[in-house]
């Protein structure tokens, strides 16, 4: 039997082909219907109402066939209605979920569907989502298209009444941009060591793609190597640098510098050292000063074998050290839970709004330089208008 007409128009709004996750945006009166048939929440049943604030998670697909995981955002409205589903990122879901959606009597686009009520809170999600890689940064994306844009407007009214109330939101909101660009961007975690004392198999034993080569030879390692991983569903580039060791070559050398620069730019530093061997006196004392004491944590690996240093830890080390085997893996989850405690990922609440973008933190912080509530009001007015054009 041939479904009824959709009163829907769907589209893709992410770049065809290019996004780890897609987002289909369908609009109209009876997309919430047309969606209900197609999407199975995971819990088995659908909010009643439709709850704006919540991302819903099952699978679409045709009855028993099932098509691709996927969340479900709702934006209900008295004048319009806006579903958004997120799928994984490949040309075929994509196309057969558009499919799905045309059977079912939705108008399929070509081009971008417009929203006259988005914002350019909402243009910027559109752009995260093209490049999300993991669910948790999805659920963020999403929840902030009503978050953000309310808390902005709320703080321009509060502005002119209530300055240092004002300020606290928007300071709050500023708070939340490391973690929250973390998330959406994914973190940089870089690795540095001298050579041979298990940067290489660190780096596999997180990677969900091992590719560096390990070896019991010094020097295995010739340039940095980058690979994308997850840590608590945040995204993650490991680099692995090459090891440091005196004597060598110049194309070693030159290696050697680069990683040492995109070491001191990663958003986690981790110095890996050997406890099975002596401590490494001179590798410390030349490398320490580009260790920043916010994002460092040294990484005292090879537990599982006999430990050489005269004693147990250094005292000005011991506050940052982590004991692990990345050969078994013993120690990993706790280097995994410090990794995230310096993302500062606890004060990255689900439901709060966060800046995630430079130009976000940049408009915000130059709302934060005003002195006075009507100055303040005006900023956060114009940045809107601003930005939205």
């Amino acid at each position: 039997m041939t479904p009824p007409m959709a009163d829907a128009q769907a589209a893709l709004i992410t770049p065809y082909g290019m996004a780890a996750m897609a987002v289909i945006r369908v609009v109209g009166p009876d997309a919430p219907n047309l969606i209900r048939r197609v999407f199975h929440p995971a819990r088995g049943r659908w909010p009643d109402p439709w709850d704006r604030s919540r991302l819903i998670y099952g699978r679409i697909g045709d009855g028993d066939q099932r098509i691709d995981d996927a969340i479900v955002c709702v934006d209900a409205r008295d004048d319009s209605c806006r579903v958004d589903v997120t799928v994984h990122g490949g040309v075929r879901i994509v196309e057969r979920v558009l499919m799905l959606l045309h059977d079912q009597g939705a108008n399929i686009r070509d081009e971008p569907i417009s929203d006259p009520a988005a914002s350019w809170i909402h243009a910027d999600i559109d752009r995260a989502f093209a490049s999300a890689k993991t669910r948790r940064a999805v659920r963020f994306i999403a929840a902030q298209r009503d978050l953000l844009p309310a808390a902005l407007t709320d703080i321009r009214d509060t502005a002119k009444r209530d300055f240092d109330a004002a300020r606290r939101q928007l300071s709050d909101i500023a708070a939340g941009f490391h973690p929250a660009r973390c998330l959406v961007q994914g973190a940089r975690v870089a690795i540095q060591g001298p050579a041979n004392v298990g940067k290489s198999t660190l780096a596999n034993r997180f990677s969900t793609d091992p590719r560096n080569l390990v070896s019991d030879q010094e020097g295995t390692t010739r340039d940095w190597v980058g690979t994308e991983t997850a840590i608590d569903g945040i995204p993650i580039e490991l680099i692995d640098t090459a090891g440091i060791r005196p004597n060598v070559d110049p194309l070693e050398r030159e290696a050697i510098q680069r990683g040492r620069k995109r070491f001191d730019e990663a958003d986690i530093q981790l110095v890996v050292l050997d406890g099975s061997s002596p401590y490494p006196t001179g590798f410390v004392a030349e490398n320490r000063v580009a260790w920043h004491a916010d994002r460092i944590i040294v990484v005292i690996n090879k537990s599982d074998l006999e430990w050489a240093w005269d004693e147990s830890v250094p005292g000005d080390l011991r506050h940052s050290t982590v004991r692990v085997s990345a050969l078994t893996g013993k120690g990993c989850d706790e280097l995994s839970r410090r990794i995230v405690q310096i993302l500062s990922m606890a004060h990255l609440a689900p439901s709060e709004p966060a800046a995630f973008t430079i130009q976000q933190f940049e408009l915000i912080s130059r709302a934060l330089r005003c002195d006075n509530g009507m100055d303040l009001a005006c900023c956060v007015r114009a940045a809107l208008e601003t930005a939205s054009t």
